[in-house]
Parts: structure tokens; C-alpha cells; sequence
């Protein structure tokens, strides 16, 4: 469709085109309840074209499953993305909603945003990778990958992939909301996730954060498995962000922060990892409140097995505001661990109990 609006393209099988749909400077229409299947570039792909519905749609084999660019306002909603490079991306555009939508087998992401923002992604299933043995280059990339601002991730299930959430250079407003209620609209908000973490032969995370600021990591369960090189929350050259109430267990590390500023972490679990359960290192003015780290290490590894692992690495220094109401017990080495280059300035009402 080019120059056209208030259509509708329902129960149409397309097949081996370039695209399956294209709609250009075409707003207000609805796709629904078609096949489109082995297209070479995009399965649906929307440019200049606002406040289209596309919903019901089972679609695979696309480079892209569906682009939208200079698109605003868009609704995705209970579609199927299927052996695809990208299920859907999005390019520098605001206001979309990806919702209950499945992902399988999509190989780079199932979900990119590249700028813009104010989007809301929640409810998507999306699921592992290729069928067979073809190793780790079976496993999708990334499950959704974001630099933008102010968006909400929340509520979504994640396996299969790399890293289940990737966020890199956003921004929000520090501001955590649990019932999305009373919003500002400046929120970048990642709640209620559930991520399975990838076991490979490479690192692999649960979420993952570069140089990004003001973010809310709250209430995600975050779980591992015992091979390969897992971590459940990764934040690198964070500012201002806050991690809370997330429930991590099983991998090599539970919460890492390096070269960070401002971090808040509050309220975490982070239990059963061959490391470290909370580790922070090379950071400054970081608050490390009401945590509960156990059960960390085990008697074959001599590195790690902390409960919490503070160090600046002989570098620079690490400083934390305030380290109160932790809870740290049956970690194979130390409860607390700070090293020589770290300062702790109020350390106060923790417990730690049965560390060796």
C-alpha cells in the first residue's frame, strides 16, 4: 500500500516475495490473520505509515519478520515470528506497543530498537533456537536488544538466547513504578521478566547493561544453569540506576557492577552461584542495601565463593555509600569480601553466618 489508509489485509497467504507486506505513507490500517512465509527481506515492513494494527499474523523466514521505520503509534500484537534473522525492529521511532507476540528460533533477535523510544514491550514468549546439534551457533543472539529511551520491558519469558536482555547507551528517569501507575513517561523500566539463562561455551547473560543510565531493573527472576560461563545481571559503566527486588539463583555470577556511578541495589537474591553472588568493582558512591547473598561457591573453586565481592582491582577504588541489612550465609569463602583499594563508609545491621 503506498498513500493509502483504513484498510484492511486479513487471510491472505504470501509466499516467497520480497515483501510480504509493504505499507509507505499509509496510516490507519489493519494487517490481521494472514501467512506470510520465505520472503527475502522483510515479512511486513511499515514506513511513514502511523497507527497500524498488526495482529494474528503467523509469519517465518524473513531476513526481518517486521520492520517499521518513521512509524509511530504502531500496535504488534499475537503474531508468530519464526526463523527469522530479526523478528521485529525497530528504527528510531516512539510510541509502539509489542505485545503477546511468539518468538522461535530467530537468530540474531527477536526483538532491536535503535533509538527513539516510549515503547512498551511486555507479554512476548520468546524461545530457543535452532532444532539439532550445531552448537552454540544455534542460539538466537539476543532476545530483545534496546538502545532507545524510556521504555518498558516487562512481564516478558526469555530462553534460548545469549543474552536474554541487552540494553545499551538509554536512558531513563531512575524512577521505579510497580503498577505503571502515575507514570511520568520518562521510566525505562525492566519488571517482571523471566529469563532462563543460556549454558555455552561463551558468556552468556540474563540482562546485560552498557553505559546507560537512570535504568529500573526490579522484580525479575533470573535463573542459570551449571555449565558454561552464565551471569544473571551484568551492568558496565552504569549511572544512576536502580536494581531491585530481583530474584537470581544458579550460574557463575548473580549481579556484577563495574565502572559504574550512582548505582542502587536494593532487596536483591542472589543464591547458588560458583562466584559471586553480588559483586561491584571499579565503582563509586554505589548503595548496597537489604540484599541476601548465600549458598555461593563451592569447595573445588579457590576464586570466588563470596557473598559479596567488593574490588577495585588495584585500579582507581571503589566507594559504597552505605552497606546495611545484607544478608550473607554458607558462602564457600567470605561473607563480605573488600578489598585493600575499597572504602565502605557506613557498614551496618548485615549478617553473615557459616562462611568458611
Amino acid at each position: 500500500l503506498s498513500s493509502s489508509e483504513n484498510n484492511v489485509i486479513q487471510d491472505n497467504t504470501l509466499t516467497n516475495n520480497g515483501y510480504g507486506v509493504n505499507l509507505y505513507d499509509s496510516p490507519s490500517n489493519t494487517i490481521t490473520s494472514n501467512t506470510i512465509n520465505s520472503d527475502d527481506g522483510y515479512g511486513i515492513k511499515v514506513d511513514h505509515s502511523n497507527a497500524n494494527i498488526i495482529t494474528g499474523n503467523v509469519q517465518s523466514g524473513a531476513s526481518t519478520g517486521i520492520s517499521v521505520t518513521n512509524s509511530n503509534l504502531l500496535t504488534i500484537e499475537a503474531n508468530s515470528f519464526k526463523n527469522n534473522q530479526h523478528g521485529i525492529y525497530l528504527n528510531n521511532v516512539g510510541g509502539n506497543s509489542v505485545a503477546n507476540n511468539v518468538f522461535e528460533s530467530n537468530l540474531d533477535n527477536a526483538i532491536q530498537i535503535d533509538g527513539g523510544g516510549w515503547h512498551t514491550i511486555n507479554h512476548n514468549t520468546i524461545s530457543s533456537p535452532w532444532s539439532g546439534s550445531c552448537g552454540d551457533s544455534c542460539y538466537s543472539s539476543e532476545g530483545i536488544r534496546v538502545s532507545a529511551d524510556a521504555v518498558r520491558i516487562h512481564s516478558n519469558t526469555i530462553s534460548g538466547a545469549k543474552i536474554g536482555i541487552n540494553v545499551l547507551y538509554s536512558s531513563g528517569d531512575g524512577k521505579c513504578i510497580d503498577t505503571f501507575n502515575g507514570n511520568t513517561g520518562e521510566e525505562f523500566l525492566l519488571h517482571n521478566n523471566i529469563i532462563s539463562v543460556l549454558g555455552s561455551g561463551e558468556m552468556t547473560n540474563g540482562i546485560k547493561q552498557t553505559n546507560s543510565e537512570k535504568i529500573c531493573y526490579e522484580e525479575n527472576t533470573i535463573t542459570g544453569p551449571n555449565g558454561g560461563d552464565p551471569r544473571s545481571i551484568t551492568l558496565n559503566g552504569d549511572k544512576n540506576s536502580v536494581v531491585k527486588n530481583n530474584q537470581m539463583s544458579v550460574g557463575n555470577y548473580g549481579l556484577t557492577v563495574s565502572n559504574s556511578e550512582g548505582t542502587t541495589i536494593t532487596g536483591n537474591t542472589a543464591n547458588d552461584f560458583l562466584y559471586h553472588g553480588i559483586s561491584v568493582s571499579k565503582s563509586q558512591s554505589i548503595t548496597i542495601t537489604d540484599n541476601t547473598a548465600n549458598d555461593n561457591g563451592d569447595e573445588y573453586h579457590d576464586y570466588g565463593g563470596n557473598g559479596f565481592y567488593l574490588s577495585a582491582g588495584g585500579i582507581g577504588g571503589t566507594t559504597i555509600t552505605a552497606m546495611t541489612g545484607n544478608t550473607a550465609n554458607n558462602n564457600s569463602h567470605h561473607g563480605f569480601n573488600v578489598d585493600s583499594f575499597s572504602e565502605v563508609t557506613t557498614f551496618t545491621g548485615n549478617t553473615a553466618t557459616g562462611n568458611t
